[in-house]
């Protein structure tokens, strides 16, 4: 679990510039305003369905391969293979 943990900072040597610890209510509130992430995608059966749907990226990506996914979203992670 420890190695897991650790390895998460870690894509091709890019280093994350995420915080260690997450708030999930203002990521919420991110998603759904500001960022408007949910015009297009879908999480939980709300939102848009331009793009991939979501809901469960967090289980199947790692946190680093998530901040990548955000900053540089012409790339491929994974997530365009899921059911939209």
């Amino acid at each position: 679990v420890v190695a897991y943990l650790r390895s998460m900072g870690d894509a091709g040597g890019r280093r994350t510039i995420a915080a260690a610890a997450g708030n999930a209510l203002r990521g919420k509130a991110l998603f759904e305003n500001k960022a408007g992430c949910i015009q297009c995608h879908r999480i939980r059966g709300q939102g848009g369905r331009t793009g991939p749907d979501l809901s469960d990226a967090g289980l199947t990506l790692r946190a680093i391969e998530i901040e990548t996914a955000m900053l540089e979203p012409d790339a491929e992670y994974g997530l365009s293979s899921r059911p939209h």
